[in-house]
């Protein structure tokens, strides 16, 4: 849900408003047979007085509801149960088969519970994965997701680190939310001026920007849910360039649920790791099955097509060292593998039944 035009950055504020005009015409000059009903631009259309032409890092609650995307807030239980019997996720041999690094975790749980800068932290959690085997996708100078509407790149999400599965795969991102707010809005505001010490203009664009709904809590953040899906459209171009260059015969392809490997129950799973701001309690956990019926409607967004709903659940993976040895067990597993963490726990036991 957001312009047809390529950003490289966050858009400034006179940009914005020249792009929400630019879109208004062209939507009111487009005849009603042209778009679909309940395609997107349709949507789009329906809703043209509202800010919905922004940059993913603009997005509010009610972008959410229009692509009908939704978070839920998951407690796992600290012990699964395989064949009737219970036991904890940080037992010794669970640890040994997930390949955790108890030190490793331990080191990092220490660090993350104290008050130090927001990039120590960042790389804290980047070297936290890759000792255990999840590796960063790019350089460090290259964190950026491309976002795509209508076969187009236009925009890129910043994030804090971007990880690959142990297929090598794009499935998951680290963010810190208080990088996040940093880069929200941060052209949004008056300009200096010589002679003019105030654009007022640009002053009412900014206070209408920051007054916009928000989620509740900072753990349901649009932007979280912006970036899960522009891992989906990754993996998915990925995933049919390897099939086009030949390179992999037997590529992997998404399965629904009832283990079809075609028609609407298609989907990726991607992940999302979250840093909160001013949090030390602990990092939380993001997990999507992507359908690829979900994406089309990006793809193709002046069609029809079936209503697919994104459902987000994640959980706190807390810093204390014993909890966060299964907690972190989970996650490890589910991203190495591409599992959910509800499966991932199931597997760090069966693989010891």
């Amino acid at each position: 849900m957001t312009s047809e035009l390529k950003h490289k950055s966050p858009p400034s504020a006179d940009s914005e408003k020249r792009v929400s005009t630019r879109h208004r015409k062209t939507l009111s000059r487009t005849t009603a047979s042209t778009h679909e009903p309940s395609s997107l631009h349709s949507i789009l259309r329906d809703n043209e007085t509202e800010r919905l032409y922004t940059h993913p890092l603009q997005w509010s609650s009610r972008h959410l509801q229009l692509i009908n995307c939704q978070f839920v807030r998951r407690t796992l239980n600290p012990k699964s149960t395989v064949t009737g019997r219970k036991r904890p996720l940080e037992h010794p041999t669970d640890v040994k088969l997930a390949g955790l690094s108890e030190q490793a975790i331990d080191r990092a749980s220490r660090y993350l519970r104290q008050n130090c800068t927001t990039e120590s932290k960042n790389s804290t959690v980047r070297q936290l994965l890759r000792d255990h085997g999840i590796d960063q996708h790019s350089p460090t100078d290259d964190l950026q997701l491309p976002f795509c509407f209508n076969q187009r790149q236009v925009a890129l999400l910043p994030t804090d680190g971007i990880f690959c599965n142990s297929s090598g795969q794009i499935v998951l991102a680290y963010l810190h939310l208080s990088t996040v707010k940093e880069r929200r809005n941060p052209s949004i505001r008056p300009r200096r001026h010589a002679r003019v010490q105030t654009n007022i203009p640009t002053t009412r664009l900014k206070h209408k920007a920051e007054s916009s709904p928000r989620p509740t809590g900072e753990l349901e953040d649009p932007y979280i849910a912006a970036v899960l899906i522009a891992l989906a459209q990754q993996r998915r171009s990925n995933q049919h360039t390897t099939t086009l260059s030949g390179r992999n015969q037997n590529p992997e392809r998404p399965t629904s649920p009832s283990g079809s490997a075609s028609g609407a129950g298609d989907y990726l799973k991607v992940y999302v790791l979250v840093l909160p701001e001013n949090n030390l309690q602990g990092l939380y956990f993001y997990s999507a099955r992507v359908f690829t019926t979900f994406l089309d409607r990006f793809e193709q967004p002046s069609r029809e097509l079936p209503r697919c709903s994104l459902v987000i659940s994640y959980h706190r993976v807390p810093f204390g060292p014993k909890e966060m040895i299964g907690a972190m067990g989970r996650v490890i597993v589910a991203v190495r593998g591409n599992l959910h963490v509800e499966e991932a726990g199931a597997e760090l036991l069966n693989n010891n039944t």
